[in-house]
């Protein structure tokens, strides 16, 4: 029952957000699962989430509000050279680039982040239906203070790998070609207002047979 309160409270979170990811429930009905949404629709929600947390707790923590925008992140794949099928694993970084203390909270790798994999042709590869079960059922998240020019890893929450399977952000790559990773950090908390621009480095990949 709590894992299926969290995912009201993530959808609730998302319609107070976004118009366009609302989604409606009526009382009684079944609650919907975020992976039995589209992938489009998927999307639209996960951005609203990670927008819709500083609307629920700003009165809890007064000060200073700032923009996600001055974190950026690192993507860094476990190799240059994957063979088609295998998992293709990167790691994630977030800098604090300003000269002020942070705050967001902690979520798992595919709500804090936003990845996108184009082909060498500009197009994005294409998604799959696989997508992670992850609940987040007692307290709260916690939050996270990331000071002036610290960094921090996302780890996965299961396994607190530091290697991330881009199957978490519903990409398979099993045709071969050279593909390029750039990523969005969709971080926000607090005092903290999410920012959907893309801040990391470009990180290039070949996927072979």
């Amino acid at each position: 029952m709590k894992g299926r309160a969290v995912v009201l409270v993530w959808l609730a979170l998302a319609g107070v957000s976004s118009a366009g990811a609302q989604v409606t429930v009526k009382i009684g009905d079944p609650l919907p699962r975020l992976d039995t949404f589209p992938p489009g629709k998927r999307r639209e929600i996960e951005a609203a989430i990670a927008g819709g947390f500083r609307d629920i707790w700003e009165k809890r923590w007064p000060g200073p509000v700032y923009s996600a925008r001055d974190i950026h992140l690192t993507i860094e794949p476990r190799q240059t050279t994957f063979q088609a099928g295998s998992p293709v694993e990167v790691r994630l970084t977030l800098t604090n680039q300003s000269e002020h203390e942070l705050r967001y909270v902690d979520l798992p790798p595919f709500y804090l982040t936003s990845l996108r994999v184009y082909d060498a042709g500009g197009h994005e590869a294409e998604l799959t239906d696989w997508q992670p079960v992850t609940m987040i059922s007692g307290p709260s998240p916690p939050i996270i203070l990331l000071g002036p020019g610290e960094t921090t890893i996302i780890r996965d929450w299961g396994r607190h790998d530091e290697w991330l399977d881009l199957k978490y952000w519903r990409y398979d790559l099993r045709n071969p070609g050279t593909y390029t990773i750039v990523g969005v950090p969709m971080v926000a908390g607090p005092t903290l207002t999410a920012d959907t621009s893309v801040r990391s480095n470009r990180a290039e990949i070949t996927v072979t047979k």
